[in-house]
């Protein structure tokens, strides 16, 4: 099982690391997006 963990841990976390990199990279494009103020139902109550 050791070997499993040595093979897969390079492949996992530079896949999770460009999903963290991509999410991050979204948040600042899409910051002044409408539908991320509006996410949540009491957002929508006022406007």
């Amino acid at each position: 099982m050791s070997k499993n963990v040595k093979v897969s841990a390079p492949k996992a976390v530079p896949f999770f690391a460009r999903f963290l990199a991509e999410q991050a990279v979204e948040a600042k494009s899409s910051n002044s997006a409408p539908y991320e103020t509006r996410k949540y139902p009491s957002d929508w109550e006022e406007f």
